[in-house]
């Protein structure tokens, strides 16, 4: 037809564009002595700051065009490459003739990335660190984006590059102020987590183990992208993958419970949330020994708390994972403590059974040992407040929100659509995570005094009966009514009585708004069943 003899017109057109190209291309070479090309790159040491910034945001331009076939983009909308029209010919008239399949077999071009690699290593030593701070953003994120590339050759190419900068640049001594290493070690976290390539990921679990063998003795704030790195590979699917990284984390914490001066005791909080990651891997035989292994740590952990030199407590609320702590207000002491027990507490959300009481019993455990004395903390009843407000509530609202009703039993008159099972978090998590937190309450009370912890108790509560999920709606009800007849025998004062009945007035309301969420839920009249609205 009319429009394969286009195609065939337009393929050829392209191959002679092509074979025009490649004559171009190899006059230019005949005429320009590689020594000077060199020399472009060499020199590059000699530019101004904004001059070397300028060159190296270019030269990422240009490795993205030849990676990519055809362009690309990076930083912002001002330095955008749109794929124009002669490449929006070569895919319609490539299929057509196998031009395209082609070019498709070919290598994507990496001379840009290589060239890259040597300028960042003139500049490394020449440079002033927030010089090379603002040049790293650029190349960074250009050796993380083409880590991602579909080609394992291209990514595994940029991870090795990756590794060549980071054993050069931690060699140089970090300022206490400043936590260059952490910035500059961030691609390998964020490949870690995205890359969709096993061979890309195991890659960089093994250059992230060289840097430490080679840099563990200069790396400072690196120790914490480490960590991080060891903590992805603990979920990793790849066996290899996730037991090479449980090796590293056992030594690691091995050798910060010797007792000997460690280079790493200040980064321990990260060893421990590097384990909670294991807890919650696919290897339920690690994930017991795991499990082992957060229970000593934390041992650990109680066992400094008192000592506050260079590797004490300050000095681990200083590395501290947790950034939010100043912000909260946080009781002087729970900062270190305060991701470990998310962690644990954020296992309940598993699909197994096992990980699950595993991640509830450990961080009961660890409240119950630590938090009813004035050892770690100054005030322990504020902290007690702010583990039930800052970590058991919003657990309550993460898992069970967006559920539907499961195996819920709902009021006289509601239908349950029929291919609803109980096998949800609110049927399997929902009141073991209850009875935790009643039983947190009820030590309070014998330890300082009767209802000490009772309004942070009815805000869990609270917050559950005034969720926008039904499921989580009725689940908090009928807990609530249980804890006030079972559990109090109706010791409620006047104004806890005032908040339950200003709470259940809210639900109402909410109810009657059409403001929580019924799902497919139907509402039996006489027999017959209409859909409620949502």
């Amino acid at each position: 037809g009319d429009g394969e003899g286009e195609d065939e017109k337009g393929g050829e057109k392209e191959m002679s564009e092509l074979a025009i190209d490649m004559v171009n291309s190899q006059k230019v070479c005949g005429a320009i002595s590689s020594s000077l090309i060199d020399k472009i790159f060499i020199t590059s040491t000699n530019l101004s700051e904004r001059g070397v910034y300028d060159f190296v945001l270019q030269l990422c331009r240009v490795s993205r065009m030849e990676i990519s076939g055809y362009g690309g983009s990076l930083g912002s909308s001002n330095n955008e490459v749109k794929a124009g029209d002669q490449y929006g010919r070569r895919r319609r008239f490539g299929a057509g003739i196998g031009v395209r399949s082609r070019i498709g077999n070919q290598q994507p071009v990496i001379f840009c990335l290589q060239k890259l690699v040597e300028v960042a290593h003139f500049n490394l030593e020449s440079r002033g660190r927030l010089v090379w701070d603002s040049l790293w953003g650029l190349m960074g994120a250009h050796f993380e984006s083409t880590a991602l590339h579909s080609n394992a050759a291209v990514a595994m190419y940029a991870v090795d590059s990756l590794k060549q900068l980071s054993l050069k640049f931690l060699r140089r001594e970090e300022l206490s102020e400043f936590e260059f290493q952490r910035k500059f070690m961030r691609p390998y976290e964020n490949i870690m987590e995205r890359s969709q390539l096993g061979t890309t990921r195991e890659l960089v679990l093994n250059c992230v183990d060289t840097m430490v063998k080679v840099n563990g003795d200069s790396m400072r704030s690196g120790w914490r992208t480490v960590m991080a790195v060891l903590r992805l590979a603990g979920r990793d699917d790849v066996e290899g993958i996730s037991s090479t990284g449980f090796v590293m984390l056992k030594g690691f914490a091995e050798e910060i419970m010797s007792g000997k001066e460690s280079r790493i005791t200040e980064y321990g909080v990260d060893v421990v949330l590097g384990l909670i990651g294991y807890v919650g891997g696919s290897d339920m035989g690690r994930s017991v020994d795991a499990i082992e292994l957060v229970m000593k740590m934390t041992k650990w952990l109680g066992g400094i708390s008192g000592n506050d030199g260079e590797h004490g407590m300050s000095a681990l609320v200083r590395r501290s994972s947790n950034g939010v702590s100043g912000e909260l207000g946080m009781e002087s002491g729970l900062e270190c403590w305060f991701p470990i027990l998310t962690g644990l507490l954020d296992l309940v959300g598993d699909d197994r059974e096992e990980t699950r009481i595993r991640g509830l019993t450990s961080f009961v455990s660890i409240v119950d040992e630590h938090f009813y004395s004035k050892k770690i903390v100054k005030d322990p009843i504020q902290a007690l407040r702010q583990i039930f407000n800052g970590i058991l509530l919003p657990v309550f609202e993460k898992y069970g929100s967006g559920e539907g009703v499961g195996g819920i039993a709902l009021p006289e008159g509601i239908g349950r659509p029929a291919d609803k099972a109980g096998t949800g978090w609110l049927d399997m998590s929902f009141d073991m995570t209850v009875d935790a937190s009643i039983c947190l309450m009820a030590k309070a009370d014998e330890v300082f005094e009767d209802g000490i912890l009772l309004k942070d108790m009815f805000s869990i509560f609270f917050g559950c009966i005034n969720s926008l999920s039904v499921g989580l709606v009725c689940k908090g009800l009928a807990r609530l009514k249980d804890f006030i007849i079972d559990e109090r025998k109706g010791a409620v004062s006047e104004e806890e009585w005032d908040c339950v009945a200003g709470s259940l007035s809210a639900c109402l309301r909410a109810s009657l708004e059409g403001g929580i969420s019924t799902g497919s839920l139907t509402l039996d009249s006489e027999g017959d069943e209409g859909e409620l609205s949502e």
